[in-house]
């Protein structure tokens, strides 16, 4: 078969038959998903007397010694296929008098893919952030291309409590969508909850309630903010669905990564970690240090970032730190803990805004004015020279995409390929 040019090849030795290990497992473990090529595979070999010895890499792929290739039916999606071997390849890793008794090639087919770094992500095609991030060059899928593809996408459902929604859907398309994944995203809203700043024929158009999808499951789930910071979680009109959502989040979703108040809501809800009231609103750009290196939400981050904060209230360090599950990962002289990952519940909850705008800020700024002109401040570190009549200049996106991008890579290398297994089956 033909091997995907960028395919990255490893070596392995399988120690178990083949139909011990399962299709799946099997090629999960040994086979990377490459791009390009109509068929890519691995080959399975019984070496019969040599027991395990034999193995090599060619320049055809993968070459496991197994004793069996029962089992092996699919994976992601794809048919596969037990072709005959040719021969090709063997001489060179097997001496003559060694050769292999039995040999076949497992073959995954492979959807010709453009050579591009991104997998685009699909959303409804009528949906406002599908023509913004055409625009920028973001690839979307439209839904009648998804169907097309022989894979299975990563679900995402995007819980959204934010007021002005259609820019925070494509704040987090934009993101999302600059994954190398393919990522089907499901907006969800509380179901008894009606929004008052977003026009009704666009909730009904692409939101689904969530007693209609309560009965599905999901590899990931992005809670956002909500401008409610300032009033007790109980009061908020409705915490008592959300603190349904988040319990079948437990049970129904495979990681969370929670945004602002929505990561204050789930620490509280699942910890009782409180959140403070600030003296005033905490707003601008703030340098941030990574306080835990080896934690993969921060691969690849600079040691000080900087980091948009927009917030009255916060978490402190001490409550967090008194939950074994919890780690905090980026924090801030000025600004406090800005990141925590849970290890308990395979959750991330960021307080502060990676995904913003280069203008967010700025539009946040003068509603603040509309609203507060005797308490608003100028955001700091934002506008050159402190000059709010000077653009902004955007220092945090390279950061922001590759925040969502760990997420999504960890999603994915984590995740049951079955959706029943997700939240172990429950």
């Amino acid at each position: 078969g033909r091997f995907p040019a960028r395919t990255m090849h490893r070596r392995a030795v399988v120690r178990r038959p083949a139909g011990a290990l399962g299709g799946a497992d099997l090629l999960r473990n040994l086979y990377p998903l490459g791009n390009g090529g109509e068929h890519a595979g691995i080959d399975i070999v019984d070496p019969g007397a040599q027991r395990g010895e034999g193995i090599g890499k060619s320049g055809r792929g993968l070459v496991a010694v197994g004793r069996h290739i029962e089992a092996l039916s699919r994976y992601r999606g794809r048919e596969l296929r037990l072709l005959p071997y040719t021969g090709r390849g063997m001489a060179s890793m097997f001496p003559p008098s060694r050769q292999p008794r039995r040999i076949c090639h497992i073959s995954v087919p492979q959807p010709k893919l453009p050579p591009s770094a991104s997998m685009p992500i699909k959303i409804p095609d009528d949906l406002p952030a599908a023509n913004i991030l055409q625009k920028e060059g973001v690839d979307v899928m439209r839904e009648q291309d998804a169907v097309r593809q022989d894979i299975r996408p990563l679900r995402i459902a995007l819980l959204n409590l934010m007021p002005k929604k259609i820019e925070t859907e494509t704040q987090l398309s934009r993101l999302i969508g600059s994954s190398p994944l393919q990522v089907e995203m499901t907006l969800v809203s509380p179901s008894h909850y009606i929004p008052s700043n977003t026009p009704q024929e666009h909730m009904l158009a692409f939101y689904k309630p969530w007693e209609d999808i309560r009965d599905e499951k999901f590899d990931g789930l992005i809670v956002t903010g909500a401008p409610v910071e300032e009033i007790e979680f109980e009061e908020v009109k409705y915490w008592d669905e959300l603190e349904a959502i988040m319990d079948w989040s437990r049970t129904n979703v495979h990681s969370s990564f929670n945004i602002c108040w929505g990561a204050q809501a789930q620490l509280y809800h699942h910890y009782r970690v409180p959140k403070y009231l600030l003296p005033r609103k905490i707003s601008g750009v703030f340098g941030h240090r990574v306080a835990r290196r080896t934690d993969p939400m921060v691969r690849g981050f600079n040691d000080v970032l900087p980091v948009p904060v927009s917030r009255y209230t916060e978490c402190r360090a001490r409550d967090i730190e008194k939950h074994e599950p919890l780690n905090i990962v980026l924090e801030s002289d000025e600004a406090g803990v800005c990141m925590v990952t849970d290890r308990a519940l395979n959750a991330v909850y960021m307080f502060n805004h990676l995904e913003y705008e280069s203008r967010t800020l700025y539009n946040e700024y003068v509603r603040d004015i509309e609203a507060r002109p005797d308490t608003v401040r100028i955001p700091e570190n934002y506008f050159p020279h402190d000059d709010p009549s000077k653009t902004p200049r955007n220092t945090w996106k390279a950061h922001g995409h590759l925040l969502m991008g760990n997420w999504i890579n960890k999603l994915y290398q984590t995740t049951p390929f079955a959706m029943d297994e997700i939240g172990g089956g429950k």
